[in-house]
């Protein structure tokens, strides 16, 4: 049931947004990370801005938050097999991500729609049914 409402939703969303055809978004993404040092302070760096492109905020984010995630789970796989025992210049914990529209206002907090919440729990099933990459 939880996933015909899912699908739904995605429908929902694609059909509305088919209205504007001709109005394809760019977005730029990138992800925030949490980088310890030696005297065990905590910095934060910006990762690579990856451009994005939808016709509307609300999959725009959706591909964002399935970017974000998938980062978590390389850096928790990476933390599983090396035991946390990796330089932190190696491999930055993901902490947040930034999803910057074409007025320059970063949405990644602030875009909402139907069913948000199920939407991101849905990603992340989606992401942590994906094969572990190191093997």
């Amino acid at each position: 049931m939880k996933k015909l409402n899912f699908l739904l939703l995605i429908i929902f969303i694609i059909l509305t947004s088919c209205s504007n055809k001709n109005s394809i978004k760019n977005y730029k993404f990138n992800i925030t990370f949490e980088v310890p040092s030696v005297f065990g302070s905590t910095s934060y760096k910006e990762g690579e801005i990856e451009n994005i492109t939808a016709v509307n905020d609300s999959l725009a984010f959706c591909d964002a938050y399935r970017k974000y995630c998938l980062a978590k789970k390389v850096y928790g796989e990476y933390a599983d097999k090396y035991n946390s025992s990796f330089p932190s210049d190696v491999v930055n914990t993901p902490v947040s991500f930034k999803l910057i529209n074409e007025s320059g206002v970063d949405i990644a907090n602030t875009v909402d729609f139907i069913d948000k919440s199920t939407v991101e729990i849905e990603i992340e099933k989606e992401i942590q049914k994906l094969p572990n990459s190191l093997k």
